[in-house]
């Protein structure tokens, strides 16, 4: 050891941190601010333990979660105009060296947008956890939590009546295992077995103790499982984009975007994400989309729960569903009056500012069929209704031989039989009389509108 440099160096009692050669000197600057950041690396802690930070090495699969979220957080807050919070996504110890990111618990940040006239409230979740316990439970089969949730809701002061209330889910996850859209969609152009990936894939994912098509099914329960969840898209450090809308607009969909660090602190694939994010707030104000519609009938459809439907003979005829058909329950003056309209083909309707009569937007003359009954006789027939409602006047009723026209005005209805039903059917006299009686506030033997549904349930 004779020369040794080293001969000399005893051990370091005090690190030489404010020595000016270390801090300014080409070099050993950069040799000492990267020992630095090594050092404040490896004070880091991770709530949670071995399971996130072990052996010196970080679950970077967590730590791209996190990154995912502070990148959608800083969209939201640029599509809203506004800075977020974000010290509840983070533990300092208490002498300021250890810092922890916190897992599982649910972090919101808020923020508001003005567009097409209405303000739409967002909200951006970390781990929401969406259970099945109670009325109206957030999900309907089993407990979810995705990485990352979105909530878009319409202000109740600039939404209309029929949407109050109203608000949409979009979910991202975070895949850092996922290397690209092969990988979780799989090859389209190749012969699969039914469910969108080959059997060889299957098994090459099994070998390899991966399975990423589970993925895209998440993706699928995220949507279909969280009440008003409108889309689910994977969020990995790739390359490419995919976009699986439902129908042809924005909204109901799935997909995937690619969204990776940088070198230089930008994340590739943001702009990307962001104008999605956007476009479908855009598309959640428009008050004209399908997907609007559509979820409108879904909630009207099913806000009433009434008995299970009458086990009644199907009516292939029908061009809507039995609820959205509306059949007038038209009595008849007399014989006379039945072969009048069954001669003509036409069914009179009071109009004008008669007791009893009806308007242009009454549901009566926009009956899709005209259920005749003769009280005297005991007998009942079915007509479809086919043109628009006809305006006419006594005197042109007079010269159609009609049986004693008492007012000045009538809407008539063009009439084609459909088929005759006896008292011993399902539709009896008995049947047309009780419903009648459950309606009130219409005028005696005047007629009346109501839905197939109703006529079939009711015995």
């Amino acid at each position: 050891m004779r020369g040794c440099i080293f001969r000399e160096v005893g051990p370091l009692t005090l690190f030489p941190a404010g020595d000016q050669v270390l801090q300014k000197r080409e070099g050993y600057r950069d040799l000492f601010r990267t020992c630095v950041q090594f050092e404040a690396a490896a004070v880091l802690s991770w709530q949670g333990g071995e399971d996130v930070y072990g052996a010196g090495q970080r679950d970077v699969a967590t730590l791209y979660e996190f990154w995912v979220f502070l990148q959608l957080a800083a969209t939201v807050a640029k599509i809203c105009q506004r800075s977020f919070d974000l010290s509840a996504l983070v533990d300092v110890s208490q002498d300021h060296l250890a810092v922890g990111l916190r897992r599982g618990r649910q972090t919101v940040v808020s923020g508001s947008v003005a567009r097409l006239g209405r303000t739409l409230h967002v909200e951006l979740w970390f781990n929401r956890s969406f259970g099945v316990r109670g009325t109206g439970a957030p999900s309907w089969t089993r407990p979810m939590r995705p990485d990352c949730s979105l909530r878009i809701s319409i202000d109740r002061e600039t939404s209309a009546p029929f949407r109050e209330g109203e608000e949409v889910w979009l979910h991202f996850d975070a895949k850092y295992r996922v290397e690209d859209l092969g990988e979780l969609f799989g090859d389209r152009g190749r012969t699969d077995d039914g469910a969108g990936e080959t059997v060889g894939d299957q098994v090459a994912g099994d070998a390899r103790g991966e399975s990423k098509r589970d993925d895209l099914l998440k993706m699928h329960a995220y949507r279909d499982a969280i009440r008003r969840s409108v889309g689910a898209y994977v969020l990995y450090p790739g390359t490419e984009r995919e976009d699986c809308r439902l129908y042809h607009e924005i909204l109901p969909g799935l997909g995937a975007f690619a969204l990776r660090p940088t070198d230089h602190g930008d994340a590739d694939g943001i702009s990307s994400l962001e104008a999605f994010i956007d476009a479908v707030i855009d598309h959640v104000a428009l008050q004209a989309t399908q997907d609007e519609r559509a979820r409108f009938w879904v909630r009207e459809a099913h806000a009433h729960w009434d008995a299970d439907p009458a086990r009644s003979h199907a009516a292939p005829f029908l061009t809507r569903p039995p609820a959205d058909t509306l059949v007038l329950l038209a009595p008849t003056k007399s014989p006379d009056h039945l072969e009048w309209i069954r001669t003509h083909r036409l069914y009179n309707v009071r109009a004008g500012k008669r007791r009893g009569s009806v308007g242009l937007d009454s549901r009566e003359l926009a009956a899709e069929f005209v259920l005749l009954y003769e009280p005297l006789t005991n007998y009942v027939e079915l007509w479809a209704v086919t043109g628009e409602p006809m305006l006419v006047t006594q005197a042109q009723l007079l010269q159609m031989a009609y049986p004693d026209p008492r007012g000045d005005l009538y809407y008539c209805l063009e009439l084609r039989q459909m088929s005759r039903v006896s008292p011993a059917a399902e539709t009896s006299i008995e049947t047309v009389q009780k419903l009648r009686r459950q309606i009130s506030g219409k005028v005696r033997g005047a007629p009346v509108a109501v839905t197939w549904f109703a006529l079939a349930n009711t015995s």
